[in-house]
């Protein structure tokens, strides 16, 4: 059976849609903060998701582990490319996914 998830503002995709996000984005998380053009890039349905909205949301479940590594110059403010990996990551391992 093909497991489905979720994703805002209103995608149904499959579980190998997702994996293949958490690749793509991972992949560049400390070289770069695009979301949208790597995943249109590989053409992942993920590229339409409301990235902004899911990380806000992320930011407030999880601000402790969403701040600015450290380092960084700055007040610590989460970064929207991180609370996505974690949310995608939470979506596909469960609670608290993490970003490392």
């Amino acid at each position: 059976m093909t497991e489905y998830f979720p994703i805002p503002p209103n995608l149904r995709v499959e579980r190998s849609v997702v994996v293949e996000a958490n690749a793509i984005l991972t992949d560049g998380l400390e070289r770069n903060t695009a979301v949208a053009q790597p995943l249109r890039h590989a053409g992942n349905e993920l590229a339409r998701m409301d990235y902004h909205g899911i990380a806000a949301r992320e930011i407030e479940l999880y601000p402790g582990e969403l701040d600015k590594p450290s380092g960084t110059h700055g007040e610590p403010t989460p970064h929207v490319k991180r609370a996505v990996v974690h949310y995608i990551r939470r979506m596909l391992y469960g609670e608290g996914g993490g970003t490392s």
